[in-house]
C-alpha cells in the first residue's frame, strides 16, 4: 500500500505541475497572440517597408482613394498575392498613414488565414504552416486549452490532496510543485540576455517593446506561481512543527 501511495503522490504532483506549467503558457499565448497585441508589430514593422519613399506618400494615398471611388474595397498586389483594402480605411486616413492601412490589410490577410489543418498538424508539417501560432487559429487553441489545462491542474491538486496524510504535508507537498514550477521565472530572465543576441541590431528597438511584453506576460505569471509555492510550503512548515 505505502508503493501504492507513494507513486500516486509522484503521479498527482507529475500532474499538478505539468499541467500548470503549460496552463501558464496558454494563458499567456492567448494574450500574446491576441489580434490587438499582434497587429501594432506587425504594422509597425511592414508599414514602413510598404512606402519606401515616404515623399511619394500623397501620391500614392491619392492614388487608392481614386482606385476606391465608388467601391467597398480594392486589391492590391504585394508579392505572390493580392490584399483586399478597405476603401473606408482608406478615404479616412491620411496620407503620412497610408503605409499603415495597407500593412493592416496584409496582418489581417495573414492572421485569419485559414489553413487545411488543424493546430497541431501545422505544427507537425512545419515550413509556412508555423505562421499558424501567430494566428486567430492559433490564438483559439491556446483558448480551448485554457479550460482542459485548468481542469488537469486542479485534478492534481486532487490526488495530491487526497495522498498525503496530513494538512502540512498536504500544504507542503503543493508549494515544493508550485515552487518548482515558477522557478522557471529564472530560466526566462536568462532569455532577456540570450534572445536578444539572435535579434538583427538594426530590428531590435522597432521590437524591443513586444519582446519585453512577452517576457513579461510569461515571467509575471510563473513569479505569482513561486510567490504562492513559498506561503503554501511555509504554512505547511508552521503547521507541522506546532502539530509536533
Amino acid at each position: 500500500m505505502p508503493k501504492f501511495r507513494s507513486l500516486g503522490k509522484f503521479l498527482g504532483s507529475f500532474i499538478f505541475t505539468t499541467s500548470l506549467s503549460l496552463l501558464i503558457i496558454a494563458i499567456s499565448l492567448a494574450e500574446i497572440t491576441s489580434y490587438e497585441n499582434m497587429k501594432p508589430v506587425f504594422v509597425g514593422l511592414a508599414g514602413e517597408k510598404i512606402v519606401g519613399d515616404t515623399t511619394k506618400l500623397a501620391e500614392l494615398h491619392s492614388q487608392l482613394a481614386k482606385s476606391c471611388e465608388g467601391k467597398e474595397s480594392i486589391e492590391i498586389p504585394t508579392g505572390s498575392e493580392n490584399i483586399d483594402v478597405k476603401c473606408a480605411d482608406v478615404i479616412s486616413s491620411t496620407p503620412e498613414n497610408t503605409g499603415n492601412v495597407i500593412a493592416t490589410a496584409m496582418f489581417d490577410k495573414v492572421y485569419y488565414k485559414k489553413y487545411n489543418c488543424n493546430f497541431i498538424e501545422c505544427i507537425q508539417l512545419g515550413g509556412e504552416n508555423l505562421m499558424v501560432v501567430a494566428s486567430s487559429t492559433g490564438n483559439k487553441f491556446f483558448q480551448d486549452s485554457i479550460l482542459y489545462l485548468s481542469i488537469t491542474t486542479v485534478l492534481g491538486v486532487v490526488i495530491v490532496f487526497v495522498l498525503n496524510e496530513t494538512y502540512a504535508l498536504r500544504l507542503k507537498a503543493v508549494g515544493k510543485d508550485c515552487i518548482g514550477v515558477g522557478a522557471m521565472v529564472f530560466l526566462i530572465l536568462l532569455t532577456n540576455f540570450v534572445v536578444p543576441s539572435f535579434v538583427p541590431a538594426e530590428l531590435l528597438p522597432k521590437i524591443s517593446g513586444f519582446l519585453n511584453f512577452v517576457e513579461n506576460s510569461i515571467m509575471i505569471r510563473f513569479a505569482v506561481v513561486l510567490v504562492i509555492g513559498i506561503v503554501l510550503f511555509v504554512i505547511g512548515f508552521l503547521i507541522g512543527r506546532k502539530g509536533d
